[in-house]
């Protein structure tokens, strides 16, 4: 009997570990064909961010040198913003250094 019941149990085991060995095989295909997706995702979310930042750099560039023509074109307006500027923040940093 004991010859028997080691041998039902030896079989239970390996008919296990054969189920567990499919089912490993089942989750790891399926996980290769879930990242899978997610890396395509990933790859075209990447492009398109990459296209989205291209165009706000040329937006800016664009900006820039219209601001850049103008104040070439007509400087003294954007000379007195900074000098009214400064004088500003003059003030109100020797307000608050006298303040201490």
């Amino acid at each position: 009997m004991n010859g028997q019941v080691r041998k039902e149990i030896q079989d239970a085991l390996e008919t296990l570990n054969k189920a567990t060995i499919d089912e490993k095989e089942e989750i790891k295909r399926i996980m290769q064909n879930r990242f899978s997706h997610a890396w395509e995702l990933f790859n075209e979310q990447k492009g398109r961010v990459r296209e989205k930042v291209a165009q706000g750099q040329e937006m800016i560039t664009e900006r820039f040198n219209q601001i850049d023509h103008k104040v070439q074109e007509n400087p003294w307006p954007y000379m007195g913003i900074a000098a009214a500027s400064a004088f500003v923040l003059g003030l109100l940093l020797r307000d608050h250094h006298n303040s201490r």
